[in-house]
């Protein structure tokens, strides 16, 4: 298959492709976004070309050929900022003189740094992670415990192996750091 091809059930689709991380997808930050950010982001996405991030230039009058309005688009750039997805690196001032943008789940290909993955900071979203985890774990011993065959099976089995006892300040850490990271934020927004 040819570079720029894919294929879907026998029918082949040529052109580039913008993806995102699953990961990313299933944020808090990213299901808060506003469906005008959403469409932003896929549109300065469409800008990357691999070698253009800190460099993707889009105004608001690209926002505007797309069908969004000049305050939408606006308040779309400054959620994206706000969540961590996107970065200014330069701001437009007049016409010709076109704001860039960086896309922080990629690399930076200004200076070659490795991606920031602001979002992540996003408020909650480490804890949503470690909640989820969580859910997981009870509802595969939930469907353990109820299947007849591993019931069986478990019976038969050596006695589990307890694991070390789990630090109890984890969470209470990993609370005192988000709380740090967010007075950092509101800090760098003052100044």
């Amino acid at each position: 298959m040819s570079r720029g091809k894919r294929r879907l059930k026998g029918e082949s689709i040529g052109g580039q492709f913008a993806g995102l991380p699953h990961n990313l997808i299933r944020s808090r930050a990213f299901s808060e976004l506003t469906g005008t950010a959403v469409k932003i982001l896929m549109l300065l996405m469409t800008r990357y070309n691999g070698r253009n991030n800190g460099h993707i230039s889009f105004s608001y009058s690209d926002a505007e050929k797309a069908g969004v309005a000049r305050r939408s688009a606006q308040r779309a750039f400054i959620d994206l900022q706000d969540k961590g997805f996107i970065k200014q690196t330069k701001a437009g001032v007049y016409r010709g003189n076109v704001s860039e943008w960086l896309l922080t789940f990629r690399s930076d290909d200004r200076n070659g740094h490795g991606r920031t993955d602001d979002w992540k900071q996003y408020p909650d979203n480490e804890k949503d992670d470690l909640i989820a985890a969580k859910r997981d774990k009870a509802v595969r011993k939930n469907n353990l415990k109820n299947n007849p065959e591993t019931k069986e099976a478990n019976d038969n089995a050596p006695a589990p192996v307890m694991p070390a006892p789990v630090n109890q300040n984890a969470s209470a850490d990993a609370d005192t750091l988000l709380r740090s990271l967010e007075n950092l934020k509101r800090k760098q927004v003052l100044s």
